[in-house]
């Protein structure tokens, strides 16, 4: 048997029928449209609003930083192609608060002039500002002058963030010559690992077995930032540096949020490295997974000489 359709709404007799819409047969589908029509109106609203809420002009953006107007990272928010040149000179008066939303407002504008306002920002004493200055410099195209990164490499004394340089200077294009010199000065075994892939992807050769090395004494979780350094390098010929892992089964990243969760293992990062270095193609891989033996495999093939 089949459960009985919902009885229909009840219609005054003085008006007439209104011909029943199979997708509004039944009280709760009439409820459920109504509800998606409001949350349309609302999101509809908002929307307006915030876009109502966005500076308009060159002063009106100047005054939100300086207030720690957030609203102006919306996606939607598009700096003027100005701020860059008239944000530098009101930068020493800011609070600390207000140079992170500048450093984040800048990344928002991919220009020369912006990358050179940041580089300033990561070289800021308070740490918050010159990592999210770094940030900013790693995700936009645009690069200061390569010169100007090299010089702030050495004058950097946080590790992490002089690490961030180092990569900045290989995305910058650097001198390769310059950039061995400073790799040859660097001592800290947490910076070394970006400035060995800085350096292969300017070109670097005899670096490859350094930064392959690095990737196969990587343990626990270091390993997936090392592997991400290998995609940074931009060289498929490093491939090689991914053979040691094939086959691991010792776990390093959750896949899931659940309780009973799914966890990568040391292979299934190396096949997804592969991946994303261009050397599965035919895969048609979309995430990082756990990946059958048959995946492996191939992998393995891929990065063999």
């Amino acid at each position: 048997m089949h459960p009985a359709d919902p009885a229909p709404l009840s219609i005054p007799p003085r008006h007439a029928a209104a011909p029943r819409h199979p997708l509004l047969s039944g009280a709760a589908k009439q409820a459920r449209l109504l509800s998606i029509y409001y949350c349309l109106s609302i999101w509809v609203l908002l929307s307006a609003i915030n876009l109502r809420a966005q500076p308009v002009d060159l002063p009106a953006w100047l005054k939100a930083i300086e207030t720690l107007d957030r609203s102006i990272l919306q996606p939607g928010a598009k700096p003027p192609a100005g701020l860059p040149a008239a944000l530098g000179p009101k930068l020493p008066a800011m609070s600390s608060q207000a140079r992170v939303l500048a450093a984040r407002t800048l990344a928002k504008v991919d220009s020369p002039d912006s990358a050179v306002l940041l580089l300033v920002l990561a070289q800021d004493p308070d740490s918050s500002v010159a990592a999210a200055a770094v940030n900013g410099l790693l995700a936009i195209p645009a690069s200061p002058p390569p010169a100007d990164v090299l010089r702030a490499i050495p004058a950097t004394p946080s590790p992490p963030l002089r690490a961030h340089l180092f990569l900045i200077a290989g995305k910058a294009n650097a001198e390769l010559s310059a950039l061995r010199k400073l790799l040859a000065a660097e001592s800290n075994p947490n910076v070394r690992p970006s400035a060995l892939a800085a350096t292969v992807r300017l070109g670097g050769v005899p670096e490859r077995a350094a930064l392959a090395a690095e990737v196969a004494n990587a343990k626990g979780p270091a390993v997936a930032t090392v592997l991400d350094l290998l995609v940074f390098a931009n060289d498929k010929r490093m491939a090689f540096a991914l053979l040691p892992l094939f086959g691991s089964t010792q776990p390093v990243k959750r896949l899931t949020a659940d309780p009973v969760s799914r966890v990568a293992t040391r292979s299934d990062l190396a096949v997804w490295t592969a991946h994303r270095l261009g050397l599965l193609n035919q895969l048609k891989l979309t995430k990082l997974d756990n990946f059958d033996a048959a995946t492996v495999s191939k992998a393995r093939a891929a990065c063999s000489p």
